[in-house]
């Protein structure tokens, strides 16, 4: 039996804790998705200064692109958002022809 040891970094954490940090969060939870949406959203101002992002209508007004993973339930759950359509487009490509149980509903655009 070998007893296996793992130093710390400078930050306290060990390389499993690291590579946990650097997971996002929704990599353990992809499974319950049953598909993808992509939005254009824009980021507003409340008169009290407080920021706000919604979905608009017109992609010419979106400020970012955001990725959604589909709820079999229903409603969506923001897994990334992206400066560009593009970018949320390959983002989108890349988890599909990885995880087949997002082809349920495939790939919508909001």
């Amino acid at each position: 039996m070998t007893n296996t040891t793992y130093e710390t970094t400078d930050k306290g954490l060990s390389p499993i804790q690291l590579a946990k940090e650097a997971t996002p969060w929704w990599f353990e939870t992809i499974q319950s998705y049953d598909g993808l949406e992509i939005a254009p959203v824009g980021e507003y101002e409340d008169k009290d200064g407080s920021k706000f992002c919604e979905r608009v209508d017109d992609p010419q007004e979106a400020h970012f692109w955001s990725v959604y993973g589909h709820l079999p339930e229903g409603g969506v759950e923001c897994l990334e958002d992206f400066a560009t359509e593009q970018e949320a487009i390959a983002f989108s490509k890349q988890l599909l022809s990885i995880y087949n149980v997002l082809h349920k509903h495939g790939l919508v655009y909001g």
